[in-house]
């Protein structure tokens, strides 16, 4: 399999435009979100009960300030979030490339490729390797998880199946 990589766009390999930060309208639970970096922070704040901060990334436009607010959840516990982060971020990239014709197509367009973040700076949701270091070609040699390839190949199964359905 081919790895295919992005750093916080999909522009290295031209999938789609932004894995997270794009802005496009997302409707998810009764709200509709500018991009999934305001989903996510906004459930961040939730999963926390911090309403009043859910509220404020919610009346925000900025992926920026989503991400400032979303670092500044009242009563945020790592391990809690480490146990509902996945299935937060899964049900924004999901909502986001079924609702979005276009992207959906360019995200099935990738095939079986291996998707990952190429981050030299992001060892979660990233590979921590900038895409012209020679390590990030093998997935063996990556330091970082991964894991918005890995959600991102996920969704990608999902769609292939209700495509070919």
């Amino acid at each position: 399999m081919r790895a295919v990589g992005f750093q916080n766009a999909f522009r290295h390999c031209n999938v789609c435009e932004q894995a997270r930060l794009l802005l496009v309208h997302v409707l998810l639970g009764g709200h509709a979100y500018i991009c999934a970096e305001q989903y996510m922070h906004e459930q961040k704040a939730r999963l926390f009960a911090d309403v009043a901060m859910a509220e404020r990334i919610l009346k925000s436009d900025s992926p920026h300030e989503h991400k400032l607010m979303g670092g500044r959840v009242s009563g945020f516990d790592q391990q809690t979030w480490d146990a509902n982060k996945v299935r937060i971020v899964t049900e924004g990239t999901r909502a986001k490339f079924s609702q979005n014709p276009g992207l959906r197509r360019r995200l099935l367009d990738t095939g079986d490729a291996i998707l990952a973040e190429a981050n030299p700076k992001d060892y979660i949701w990233g590979i921590g390797l900038s895409e012209d270091d020679p390590a990030a070609q093998d997935p063996a040699t990556w330091q970082g998880e991964n894991l918005l390839g890995q959600i991102l190949m996920a969704v990608r199964s999902e769609l292939a199946e209700t495509s070919s359905a």
